[in-house]
C-alpha cells in the first residue's frame, strides 16, 4: 500500500539520534524563554512564553526540521522516489511521508507547552489544568498544520526549497493580521492562543483557516508530485 509505503519511509528517517538531541534542544530553548519570561513578572508569563518561545519560534523550526528530515533534505517528489519508481502512486505516498514528522510535531507541541505552563505559573495555579488542556490541544493541531504546510511546499523548488520559503513568509508576514498574514500558520494560531485575530477571525475561524490552509499547501503539493 502506497500511503503505507511512505509511513515507512518516513520512520526510518525520522528514527535517528539527531531527532532526538534537535527535539531536546527545541525544548531546552522554550524552558530558557519561559523562565525569562517567569523573571521579568508573573502575571502574562505564560502567555508571552507560549505565543513567544514555544509557538511563535521553536514549533516552525521544529516542524521544519522533522520535514527536511522525512525527506532526507530533498524535495518530496525526490523523497518518495525509491519507491514511486516501482510503481506506487506517489501522491500516497507524500501523504504516508507526512504522518510520521506530524504525529510527532503534535506531541511535542503538546507536552512542551504544558511544561512552559509548569514553569511559568507552578503547579499551585488553580487554573492551571485547564489551560494545560487547551495550550495541548492548541499543540495537537498546530504541530500538525506546521507539518503539513511545510510537507506541501517540499515539492516546490530544487532540493524542497519551497519548505524554507514557507518558513520565511510565516516569519515574517504572519507576524501580521492583516491578509497577508491569512495564508501562514503562525497568524492563526496566535489567535488561538488568545492573541491579534487576523481579519478579525473568531477563534473558530482561526482554527478552520489554519486547517484548510495547511492542508491547500498539501493538496497542492500532493498534485505537483503527480506530473
Amino acid at each position: 500500500m502506497s500511503i503505507r509505503g511512505g509511513v515507512d519511509i518516513a520512520r526510518a528517517r525520522l528514527a535517528r539520534r539527531s531527532t532526538g538531541v534537535a527535539l531536546g534542544l527545541a525544548l531546552s530553548f522554550e524552558l530558557g524563554v519561559a523562565l525569562l519570561e517567569r523573571a521579568q513578572g508573573h502575571v502574562g508569563a505564560a502567555d508571552r512564553a507560549l505565543s513567544g518561545g514555544a509557538f511563535g519560534v521553536a514549533l516552525p523550526l521544529v516542524g521544519y526540521f522533522l520535514v527536511g528530515r522525512a525527506c532526507a533534505g530533498a524535495s518530496s517528489k525526490e523523497a518518495v522516489a525509491p519507491l514511486s519508481r516501482h510503481g506506487m502512486d506517489r501522491y500516497a505516498l507524500t501523504l504516508g511521508l507526512t504522518v510520521p514528522p506530524a504525529l510527532l510535531a503534535s506531541i511535542f507541541a503538546a507536552f512542551s507547552s504544558v511544561v512552559v505552563l509548569l514553569v511559568t505559573r507552578g503547579t499551585g495555579d488553580a487554573g492551571l489544568l485547564a489551560d494545560a488542556l487547551t495550550s495541548s490541544w492548541i499543540g495537537l493541531v498546530a504541530g500538525a498544520a506546521y507539518v503539513v504546510a511545510f510537507m506541501g511546499a517540499s515539492a516546490y523548488g530544487r532540493g524542497g526549497r519551497g519548505r524554507s520559503w514557507l518558513l520565511a513568509a510565516d516569519f515574517v508576514l504572519g507576524a501580521g493580521s492583516s491578509f497577508l498574514a491569512f495564508p501562514w500558520p503562525k497568524a492563526h494560531i496566535r489567535n488561538l492562543l488568545g492573541g491579534s485575530a487576523t481579519l478579525e477571525l473568531s477563534q473558530a475561524g482561526a482554527l478552520g483557516a489554519l486547517l484548510g490552509t495547511s492542508f491547500a499547501f498539501l493538496l497542492l503539493g500532493t498534485l505537483r508530485n503527480q506530473r
